[in-house]
């Protein structure tokens, strides 16, 4: 794994952080999606791909409940 996609990642993660609102929840869906589909990050060798790849999931769960509250 290329340090590149680290940086991609952080990058990822950091557009996941930048509000907390049911509409930031909808924009993100196709950010979503792409980590949903790169699951098997979750096994990657090094720690810092799969740290940050935990990280954005926590962030996408954080969106997720504040979307299912406001729903509520």
């Amino acid at each position: 794994m290329d340090k590149t996609y680290v940086t991609i990642l952080k990058g990822y993660e950091k557009l996941l952080k930048r509000e907390k609102s049911m509409e930031h929840y909808y924009d993100t869906k196709p950010l979503r999606s792409i980590l949903e589909a790169e699951s098997y990050l979750r096994l990657a060798k090094d720690q810092d791909v799969r740290s940050t790849y935990l990280s954005c999931m926590k962030e996408c769960q954080s969106l997720y409940n504040l979307y299912m509250s406001k729903v509520r």
